[in-house]
């Protein structure tokens, strides 16, 4: 086992045996999860759970965190189990308090007792340092990029890297400089091995000003990310980019699966509620067929190479 691995399962433990206000709320509205310790529940590297835009709110009674533990009841009830679970921004609800985190690290937690890898991307509506406060496990000495939450997550088949594009203070987002040369080469490391991976953050890629670097690569497969709340493909040029739903905020709410095979990513929908909000001008007459028709709507990404 990893030390940063066996730093999160411990962390895990002693946040769960820890004294809080709510222990009380989460033990009751947690009480019928599956029992994320049973072993004879295989996890499968080539499926990749995916949230987005999770929005955790205090209190737990609240849509965000019931539609949360929704998501997260309906990964443990997958047999095979995704082996990761990767999170495209805005966990917490609008300014990344700690309570938030420390709410959403109490329904995670059967995720990591499953053994389930996750992983997430800083969004507008997060602070790092507020989430630090909460998974110090996750802190890393040396992080890829100089504060900032960058990782790769590997898979057999191919790779996934979730960039930071958080501004503080801001909607938008950005990649700054430093964290492009990073990429850059984290791309250029790619080649030659014959392993595709898929680049994306919490923001869409017109605000990143990656759209020729990825591109021009092509063990890039494709661009993936949240912030709009709607499950939509929106290519530019040659590059497949595909933006998530919400877990449950408001848009298109549930949750998705990447199913990875050896020569593409089918990345699959399950969206089972629509939420309105004043952001959305259009009023949806239909959302049983609106909802039905986004399900049918499964996005191939086809590898740019061959392993």
């Amino acid at each position: 086992m990893k030390r940063r691995d066996f730093l999160r399962m411990t962390a895990a433990a002693m946040f769960a045996a820890a004294s809080s206000p709510w222990s009380e709320s989460w033990a009751d509205e947690l009480s019928d999860l599956t029992d994320a310790t049973n072993g004879s529940v295989p996890l499968d590297e080539n499926i990749v759970a995916i949230f987005s835009d999770t929005h955790t709110q205090v209190p737990i009674t609240t849509h965000q965190p019931q539609r949360l533990i929704k998501c997260v009841k309906a990964v443990l009830n997958m047999n095979p189990r995704p082996a990761n679970l990767l999170i495209y921004g805005d966990v917490a609800y609008l300014q990344g308090r700690v309570e938030e985190y420390q709410l959403f690290k109490r329904i995670i937690a059967p995720i990591d007792k499953a053994g389930i890898k996750w992983e997430a991307a800083m969004g507008n509506h997060d602070r790092l340092n507020n989430f630090y406060t909460v998974f110090p496990e996750r802190k890393e000495e040396k992080p890829l990029v100089a504060n900032r939450y960058v990782h790769v997550v590997k898979t057999p088949r191919a790779d996934f890297i979730l960039l930071d594009s958080y501004m503080e203070g801001q909607v938008r987002g950005e990649i700054r400089p430093d964290q492009r040369a990073w990429l850059e080469d984290q791309l250029k490391a790619y080649a030659g091995t014959g392993k595709s991976v898929f680049v994306g953050c919490h923001h869409p890629i017109h605000e990143t000003g990656l759209q020729n670097l990825l591109a021009s690569s092509p063990n890039c497969a494709g661009f993936i990310h949240g912030h709009w709340h709607r499950w939509s493909t929106h290519p530019v040029g040659n590059l497949p980019t595909l933006c998530f739903g919400s877990t449950g905020h408001w848009g298109d709410c549930d949750y998705a699966l990447g199913r990875l095979s050896e020569k593409d990513a089918l990345f699959v929908p399950y969206l089972d509620a629509f939420i309105y909000h004043a952001l959305i001008k259009k009023p949806i007459q239909d959302v049983p067929a609106y909802l039905k028709a986004l399900n049918e709507k499964k996005v191939r990404m086809e590898y740019r190479v061959r392993q």
